[in-house]
């Protein structure tokens, strides 16, 4: 069995003055906390005032040796062309109310949009340093919210994460229903396809996903659009679809306990079939497709209500 090497970071994007969305750092620090007992080597990039702290929670577990904190004194400056394009593109009233929930942060805060594009560059950056080899995964910092997503016993994170994986860059698909729409239809109805929350590659793979995230996202903001890591990954992966692996996974963290974690206990969760019968409707509307809308409308309400 191959260990991972793990990345994450975290960054104060102003999250405890937004009017919804609201976390404040405290909050991250705690939802890191509940996982950071792993046992992998962890690098984690953060601003200096959050160093310390992040630092001092691993070492707690015993796990200072396996800790590596890269401070980043302005991540803005990180890929300063792609900042200037998403903030460029979200300057537009007309894009932001183009979009379903134009008070998301994916829809008017460009520092979201951009932090959230660099978790391939974090990880490409890790390489070119030679902190991570092998087989590396990015998991998010607030990585299952304090124990209020899928898993809820800290404790049971106090494992060394290992698996054999293919390799191929592994993507975890929410919701399969819509995956070959147009993009800019993704984008206008924020359909979540691809979770960002894990994303898991070889260290050869990893630069050429950042590589096609880039590309992506300047594309997606040479349109007008711009968007989070979600659609992001979606686009790398029809550019190159060879070179990943999707995985169909019914909650935000599920494919975890499948993939090395199998001691976990997980939260029950009741999948909700008729929801793909109204997104399957709402498509075949727009694909002027009547019979078919109405037949998979009869489908929603028979499931919904039986």
């Amino acid at each position: 069995m191959s260990e991972l090497t793990i990345v994450t970071a975290f960054f104060d994007i102003g999250r405890n003055n937004w009017s919804n969305s609201q976390r404040s750092s405290n909050k991250y620090i705690d939802y890191f906390k509940f996982w950071a007992r792993i046992k992998n080597n962890l690098i984690i990039y953060t601003e200096k005032d959050f160093a310390e702290e992040i630092f001092n929670i691993r070492k707690s577990y015993g796990l200072e040796n396996r800790t590596t904190v890269i401070v980043i004194d302005n991540f803005l400056n990180c890929d300063k062309e792609i900042y200037e394009k998403i903030s460029l593109a979200m300057q537009s009233k007309i894009f932001r109310y183009f979009r379903k929930a134009p008070n998301n942060p994916e829809s008017w805060n460009v520092k979201y949009n951009y932090i959230t594009y660099l978790k391939s560059y974090f990880v490409d950056d890790a390489i070119k340093r030679d902190l991570a080899k092998g087989f590396i995964a990015w998991l998010d910092f607030g990585f299952n919210k304090n124990g209020t997503d899928d898993y809820p016993h800290t404790k049971e994170f106090d494992f060394l994460w290992q698996y054999d994986f293919v390799d191929k860059m592994h993507l975890f698909v929410i919701e399969d229903v819509g995956i070959d729409k147009p993009i800019f239809d993704i984008v206008k109805d924020m359909d979540s396809i691809i979770t960002g929350t894990g994303i898991i590659g070889p260290q050869f793979l990893w630069p050429v996903y950042h590589n096609l995230c880039r590309e992506s996202m300047i594309s997606l903001t040479d349109c007008g659009f711009a968007d989070d890591d979600q659609t992001i990954a979606l686009m790398a992966y029809r550019k190159n679809p060879d070179i990943f692996k999707l995985y169909k996974t019914d909650t935000w963290l599920s494919w975890f306990k499948e993939l090395g974690a199998e001691h976990l206990t997980i939260r029950p969760f009741k999948k909700k079939n008729y929801q793909q019968y109204k997104k399957l409707c709402k498509i075949s509307l727009k694909e002027k497709k009547y019979n078919q809308a109405f037949n998979y409308y009869l489908n929603y309400l028979f499931r919904r209500f039986k």
